[in-house]
């Protein structure tokens, strides 16, 4: 801790250039090995801004990114994998709900069997199990079917308006038939 005060009062108070430069190159590895990587890349930088012919700042600078590259890249694994065993753990519990459902809807199934036994109403049944089944009513259907007509109608009427707007390209008039 001393040095890097000592190091720090230099990088401000140095008149001679390569003191400040040297200065910032031990910051810099000070920094590095207590592996703050982006502290010790501004202090590379700014030995390099010194002495740009400082070879060893260079290659530790290019060490040092290396580094800070791979640490974020191991964050990000670590972030993935802690995302992916929560997704799995969510995944595990709707299963689980599923079965339970599934479960709960072969009772219900059993008991509305037993129910539709006891209604005369064959329609009423078929309608029923239609929607049981994942089906819909004859009465959804046609409504759905009502809106996608309208809808397309709509769009027909629209793009006939557009055309009207921009006018329809005529065929000019041949003038010589040849």
């Amino acid at each position: 801790k001393e040095a890097s005060a000592i190091l720090q009062n230099l990088t401000r108070d140095a008149e001679n250039i390569s003191i400040a430069e040297k200065a910032f190159y031990n910051l810099g590895n000070i920094a590095f090995n207590s592996q703050d990587y982006a502290k010790s890349i501004e202090l590379y930088k700014n030995a390099l801004r010194k002495n740009p012919d400082n070879d060893k700042a260079r290659e530790n600078l290019r060490l040092a990114q290396k580094r800070l590259e791979d640490q974020q890249n191991q964050d990000q694994n670590q972030d993935q994998n802690q995302d992916k065993q929560d997704q799995d753990k969510k995944d595990q519990d709707k299963q689980d709900q599923n079965k339970n459902q599934n479960q709960n809807n072969d009772q219900n199934k059993d008991d509305k069997k037993d129910q539709q036994q006891q209604q005369p109403d064959r329609k009423q049944d078929q309608q029923q199990k239609q929607q049981q089944q994942g089906g819909i009513s004859q009465q959804n259907a046609e409504k759905i079917l009502k809106a996608m007509e309208n809808e397309e109608n709509a769009t027909r009427a629209r793009i006939n308006a557009e055309k009207k707007k921009t006018g329809a390209p005529s065929r000019r008039p041949v003038t010589n038939p040849w």
